[in-house]
């Protein structure tokens, strides 16, 4: 794993409750919808049917907001307790309708080119619980965006077949467990291009990002203090990250940039965290300390106790 990036954990409160709005089987279901009866599907059913769509080849129900998620197995399933069961699984999850270009590292000459009709997917690690009857999730991110919101989308797709929904609620840690318990002592603006300026040239190809000039702001100066006051009101929740990059490039008059990084201090250690994986700092638990330069198994087993004790940290507090 990349001893660079930030690993974070994050908990949902898993919500399972039948359709009130658009039920496709309203007429059946409508006395346990009238009653706020609680669905008595598991979640390894639910896992069962999401690793038969991907086994038959069924993307389609698959594929949310430009992304697709794919299930092979369920790893593993562990009792840590009565009444309190792990289940690990690795979802890939990647963006579509993208061409894509696979190199060779080892090789110079082998070059694959894919088009739009692929996608390139990535591992990601979540960790699904059953406790005392309710269930809860716990994502891993490492430096990148996760796949919560398209494996939520596509475990919604399946349900709603049956009438029913779920929600993921998110758990916030305590301040002293979170990532949000940090100081920004810089920002970086930049502005990129494609490294092709006619992207008809090569269609075939992902384009890369060619980086044309970037501002480091020092935000202990006190000179950007609007800037600084802007990131607060964004960690609060108050604005979206959104509105936020456009505040921040208004305040430095020059609306070309397009992206952006930080660099922040947790504890006595200084992070550089890229602007499209901030969210992490806002809502993540920080384990990075605990898994970074672990490998394989070791990895994997680390990351397993590191999300035990978060969640049952998480549920002792309640």
């Amino acid at each position: 794993m990349n001893s660079n990036f930030l690993h974070t954990l994050t908990a949902y409160h898993l919500k399972f409750s039948y359709m009130k709005r658009n039920n496709p089987l309203r007429e059946e279901l409508i006395g346990k919808i009238s009653s706020d009866a609680k669905p008595s599907i598991t979640i390894t059913e639910l896992l069962d049917e999401l690793i038969k769509l991907t086994d038959t080849r069924q993307y389609g129900l698959l594929i949310n907001g430009g992304k697709v998620v794919l299930l092979d197995k369920i790893e593993d399933i562990y009792n840590l307790d009565i009444n309190k069961k792990r289940i690990f699984i690795i979802p890939k999850a990647g963006k579509t309708n993208i061409p894509i270009q696979m190199v060779n590292l080892r090789d110079s000459n082998k070059i694959y080119n894919f088009g739009a009709d692929w996608a390139s997917t990535y591992p990601h690690n979540i960790f699904l619980y059953e406790v005392n009857n309710e269930y809860y999730l716990v994502c891993h991110r490492n430096g990148g965006s996760g796949c919560k919101t398209v494996l939520c989308s596509a475990l919604n797709q399946i349900l709603k077949q049956k009438g029913i929904k779920v929600e993921m609620n998110w758990m916030p840690p305590t301040v002293q467990e979170s990532t949000s318990n940090y100081d920004i002592d810089k920002i970086t603006l930049i502005y990129e291009e494609n490294k092709s300026s006619d992207i008809a040239d090569e269609p075939a190809k992902r384009q890369k990002k060619v980086q044309i000039k970037e501002l480091t702001l020092s935000l202990k100066t006190g000179k950007f203090s609007k800037i600084d006051d802007l990131l607060h009101s964004y960690r609060a929740k108050e604005i979206s990250k959104e509105e936020t990059f456009r505040k921040i490039k208004n305040e430095v008059n020059d609306e070309q940039y397009n992206n952006a990084s930080l660099v922040v201090k947790i504890g006595k250690a200084k992070k550089k965290v890229a602007w499209d994986d901030v969210e992490s700092l806002i809502d993540g638990f920080d384990i990075t300390d605990k898994v970074s330069g672990l490998k394989g198994q070791q990895f994997i087993d680390e990351l397993k106790e590191c999300s035990d004790n978060f969640l049952l940290t998480l549920l002792e507090g309640e």
